[in-house]
């Protein structure tokens, strides 16, 4: 539970008043729009994790479903096969 949703331009016009101004007169609020990689929802847990509760009733856990192969023992036959650049990397995590 991460309480309730708080509205971004209600939270500026706030801290603005707060500080002896007035929004939208004093200080100018510019809206940016979503900048790469950012997100309008947060996923708390991904597929590859097993939610787990706690002892506090609004906590819970998430436990990593770790792949039972040793990674580096794979990077290691990886990089033997053939050069290991960036981008090969890259597709090699995917596929683990």
């Amino acid at each position: 539970d991460m309480g309730e949703p708080v509205k971004i331009l209600e939270l500026a016009k706030r801290m603005i008043s707060l500080y002896g101004y007035v929004p939208g007169k004093d200080i100018e609020i510019i809206f940016t729009g979503l900048r790469q990689g950012e997100k309008l929802h947060e996923e708390l847990f991904n597929k590859n994790e097993q939610v787990e509760k706690t002892k506090h009733p609004k906590i819970l856990r998430a436990i990593p479903n770790y792949q039972k192969i040793n990674i580096f023992k794979k990077i290691e036959i990886f990089s033997n096969k053939e050069k290991l650049t960036k981008e090969n990397f890259k597709i090699f995590l995917n596929n683990c």
